[in-house]
């Protein structure tokens, strides 16, 4: 590989090069956008490490008290905050998206990895993830090209290797 850019050479190779997991800080500080613009060309978020950027990111704090105040369940609430963050990671790779054509620029975001073993459940949480993650204006027909970027799956994690089943959600 190319010592001076290893992510140019993956992508001269063909590889896509994703990150494994998002937040707000990344999100907020510009630090997923200087990602991109070094080549990183999708994300996926894991429910799992996001529950734990959650504990120990002060990103959070204000806007978690406010739901738990208002009796929001803390597992809605990290979904929630989850969703909204896979939003806002679709918008910093929307220009990739749009450079390819749709072929990257995704942002994934796997269901619970407890529901792994149920294609039914699996299913059916992605399919309910496609419709919490796309805004109301995509829903409606106002930004369609939005609704196809963002992608579930499920992983869970057997003898050391992660199983991910995606979920064709663009129709």
């Amino acid at each position: 590989m190319e010592k001076n850019n290893p992510i140019a050479e993956l992508k001269r190779l063909g590889q896509s090069v994703w990150l494994d997991q998002i937040d707000r800080g990344m999100i907020r500080s510009g630090q997923l956008a200087r990602y991109r613009d070094a080549g990183v060309s999708g994300v996926t978020a894991n429910p799992t490490i996001f529950a734990k950027a959650l504990e120990t990111s002060d990103a959070y704090a204000d806007d978690a008290a406010t739901r738990l105040d208002r009796g929001q369940d803390p597992e809605s609430m990290v979904w929630d905050l989850l969703i909204e963050d896979v939003q806002a990671a679709a918008d910093v790779f929307r220009p990739v998206f749009d450079m390819e054509r749709g072929g990257d620029g995704f942002v994934s975001i796997e269901v619970s990895p407890e529901i792994a073993g149920d294609t039914d459940r699996t299913i059916a949480a992605a399919r309910d993830l496609q419709l919490r993650c796309v805004r109301a204006a995509e829903r409606d027909g106002q930004n369609p090209g939005d609704a196809g970027r963002l992608a579930c799956d499920s992983g869970d994690d057997r003898g050391g290797r992660e199983h991910q089943r995606h979920v064709d959600l663009c129709g």
